[in-house]
């Protein structure tokens, strides 16, 4: 067997020291389409497993609610009553474990003189540890959440309050007044997981979380089946646990359903829930670029195959005539190109390497960790599987092509191979320019896109304004805090509210005065403090503001949005009476739109209510004049002089903004890169052809020469013949991306469009690209003496 290796090897490194160049070329751009199609593959599988790493994950399910909404039909949501879990548990058999958890809002945690806030707090049942499998590092797992003054940390967490001393049993203090003891310390939360926390501390019965309440939703419910059990028959005996449990709510569900915990990062937006979540677009995007570039390499690796079978012509003809057979021609042929392939292979993971520590600068280093090869050892076996077929497909045409031509037409030089053979090398030629332009055209769309969505007018103004974040610790500092910063220079406005932009606010249910309870909807609600609707730069449409000198209480004044004005209808709502779940008020107020949510929404109909008692982040607007450097200083000074036991953080709203829609940017500077490497891979490719076509066509030149035909003549009509072809696969390029982009872009409420004037731009540039990159081959052969050119043979 190795002789026989040898024999197909020796051929294939013989012609690899003739073309070093050319070869190098080949086994490159291969290697470079394998890494990106890897990781590309990679990134949707991981995508497209989260939560899977749990033991069991195939029979773990989470509880959704669905829920009457009024006139708005229906909604969902995975937060559910706090008796639920026992009750499953309790009721059905099916259930062979239940658990509970709820996720903190953000808390300052000391320990000694250190002090940092804490928004990724998640409280559990005891049993979370041993439902799900987070792994575990020291400390005695069964009993770690069993006393409710204990808490479970991670890795990082640890190290950071305790440095790389021993974690377990050291006190940390929390803003409740109650110490806890760390019982445990588990490794960081996996990436590829929907439920993220620094910190699990036990569930405790009390007021806070309603938990023997089955009129407030409060927590998570997952639970366990026993093995072989089907969702469905279970989910068909929910009707009467809701009857008996759920019939006296205010909105009582109409009935429950399981969701799989895989499924729960990519959820529907519809559903509300505690879990992480994100659309699944980008995975398919992803994916669809690896196989795309994968593609564009094949079809290059071929084209040079194909021009690299020029220098092997005699040798091809002097086998068949020493007694070599076709089949063993084309086995000897398909044996090499699959040899360079596994070369490729080989280069490809270093490639790939390089590829996702690029992608971690991008994306952040834990994006970039999920996708190592020791955590994903299958990708190296499935890149062999794919590169066999590769080395298969691209070589099959060059072989058959040397393979069928008669030996003395091969001595002779003459590969032509007729018009079938023609058009399989043009359609080589456009496919490759389609895929390129499609990729470019790619770039330009989401880079579009994503500096649309930063610069959109959104409503209020964003520039100039730090969101400073404040828990209850820092409630009686708040006041005097913000009257000792209006006295600063430079500072114009200070206000504050419950939420944050982009990860804003909540819903409610509104109800008009003197209407059926059926006709309540469901309206997304903003608890803010006097002067933030100022502060914030939105603009008012009618009546007035929230204001100290009128007294507004929290409790009897509302403000709306546009789109909550008009969806009420009967004219202006100024003075009408509201119920907002379960308190009445009057309309003192509509402002002009604005959208505080993800732009994958459009705006909702809103309500402002005033609750001064909800703030937990304050919002500083500064001058123009005042860089937000020196203003985060001034605050800061301010900070410390009236709460210096406390934390600082303060942050430019901007900035909140372009990392919650920078990863769009990142991903055109991404596709971007990819389209320039198609645009010189399928450079490389052409040439080949061209290569080859004038080889082909060294007598048809000569003739035509002899005949009159003058050098500009003849290249400017190789230069149509060729330009023909990529003016094709612009036209196909474009509108596979603009069919493409469209569909995706509906997935916004908001979104860009290609310009016309990028698409001209784009053809222009590919027929200039291709001009200069086959000038050099076609002006040598149109101007080459015609007598040399007849002599040829």
């Amino acid at each position: 067997m190795p002789s026989i290796v040898w024999n197909f090897a020796k051929p294939a490194l013989r012609h690899f020291r003739r073309q070093k160049l050319h070869s190098s070329f080949k086994i490159v751009g291969l290697a470079m389409g394998l890494a990106a199609f890897s990781l590309g593959a990679l990134t949707a599988h991981v995508g497209f497993h989260y939560d899977a790493f749990h033991e069991n994950s195939d029979r773990i399910y989470g509880l959704v609610q669905i829920l009457p909404a009024g006139a708005q039909g229906q909604r969902l949501s995975a937060v559910t009553p706090g008796p639920l879990a026992s009750a499953l548990l309790q009721e059905f058999p099916e259930v062979e474990e239940s658990v509970r958890f709820v996720p903190a809002s953000r808390q300052i945690v000391r320990y000694e003189a250190k002090r940092f806030n804490e928004d990724r707090i998640l409280y559990a049942d005891p049993g979370f540890l041993s439902f799900f499998s987070f792994g575990w590092k020291s400390g005695d797992k069964a009993t770690a959440l069993a006393d409710p003054a204990s808490v479970v940390l991670t890795e990082t967490t640890a190290v950071r309050y305790f440095g790389e001393a021993d974690a377990v049993g050291r006190i940390l203090i929390f803003p409740d007044g109650r110490n806890r003891a760390v019982s445990g310390v588990l490794p960081d939360v996996p990436f590829d997981s929907s439920i993220q926390f620094d910190f699990l501390i036990p569930l405790p019965p009390g007021p806070e979380f309603a938990l023997n309440s089955w009129r407030d939703d409060s927590v998570s419910t997952f639970v366990r089946l026993k093995r072989g059990l089907a969702p469905a028959g279970l989910e068909a005996k929910f009707s009467g646990l809701v009857e008996t449990n759920m019939a006296g709510r205010p909105e009582s569900p109409k009935s429950l359903f399981l969701l799989p915990l895989t499924g729960f990062f990519h959820r529907s937006p519809d559903i509300l829930s505690h879990l992480n979540g994100n659309s699944p677009v980008e995975l398919y995007i992803a994916l669809a670029f690896g196989i795309i570039f994968l593609l564009l390499v094949v079809f290059n690796y071929t084209s040079l195959s194909i021009a690299g079978s020029l220098d092997r012509i005699k040798e091809a003809g002097i086998r068949q005539v020493v007694g070599s057979g076709r089949r063993q021609l084309f086995g000897q042929f398909v044996a090499e190109s699959v040899f360079f392939a596994f070369l490729a292979w080989a280069l490809s993971w270093p490639v790939y390497e390089i590829m996702r520590h690029a992608y971690a600068s991008l994306f952040g280093e834990a994006a970039g960790a999920s996708l190592s090869l020791p955590g994903h050892p299958w990708i190296v076996l499935f890149g062999a599987a794919v590169t066999i077929i590769v080395g298969v497909v691209s070589g099959l045409y060059p072989a058959a092509l040397l393979a069928a031509v008669r030996p003395a037409r091969i001595l002779k030089g003459d590969l032509s191979s007729g018009k079938k053979g023609s058009r399989v090398r043009k359609a080589l030629m456009t496919v490759q320019f389609v895929i390129a332009i499609f990729l470019v055209l790619s770039s330009i769309a989401v880079r579009r896109q994503s500096v649309f969505l930063l610069e959109k007018d959104l409503g209020f103004d964003r520039q100039n304004v730090l969101v400073v974040p404040v828990g209850p610790e820092a409630r009686d500092a708040i006041e005097p805090l913000r009257n000792a910063l209006l006295r600063q220079t430079g500072i114009t406005h200070v206000s504050g509210a419950s939420f944050r932009p982009v990860k804003a606010g909540g819903q409610a249910r509104l109800l008009p005065e003197g209407a059926e309870a059926g006709e309540t909807r469901l309206v997304d609600a903003y608890a803010v403090d006097n002067g933030f609707l100022e502060t914030m730069g939105i603009q008012l449409e009618a009546g007035r503001m929230f204001s100290r000198d009128h007294a507004d209480a929290g409790a009897n004044r509302w403000i709306l949005n546009e789109t909550a004005a008009r969806m009420l209808g009967g004219g202006s709502p100024l003075g009408r009476r509201l119920t907002v779940n379960d308190q009445t008020g009057t309309v003192i107020g509509v402002v002009r739109d604005f959208h505080f949510k993800n732009l994958i929404f459009r705006i909702a109909p809103s309500v402002i209510v005033l609750e001064p008692e909800s703030n937990r982040y304050l919002f500083v607007k500064h001058a123009a004049s005042l860089s937000a450097a020196a203003a985060r200083d001034l605050i800061e000074r301010q900070w410390d002089a009236l709460a210096p036991h406390l934390p600082f953080e303060a942050r430019p709203l901007d900035m909140i903004f372009e990392e919650a829609y920078g990863d769009m940017r990142n991903v055109s500077l991404m596709f971007g890169a990819i389209g320039l490497l198609t645009i010189a891979f399928s450079c490389l490719g052409m040439l080949g052809l061209v290569s080859f076509v004038l080889h082909a066509r060294t007598k048809e030149i000569g003739i035509r020469k002899i005949l009159g035909a003058s050098a500009p003549r003849l290249l400017g009509k190789l230069l149509t013949e060729f330009g023909s072809l990529v003016l094709v696969a612009d036209i196909v390029g474009v509108i596979a991306a603009c069919f493409a982009w469209a569909r995706i872009f509906d997935l916004y409420a908001y979104s860009s469009k290609i310009p016309v004037a990028a698409y001209l731009l784009m053809s222009l540039a590919s027929l200039a690209i291709v001009g200069l990159t086959i000038l050099s081959k076609t002006w040598s052969a149109a101007r080459k003496n015609p007598v040399e050119s007849l002599k040829y043979e």
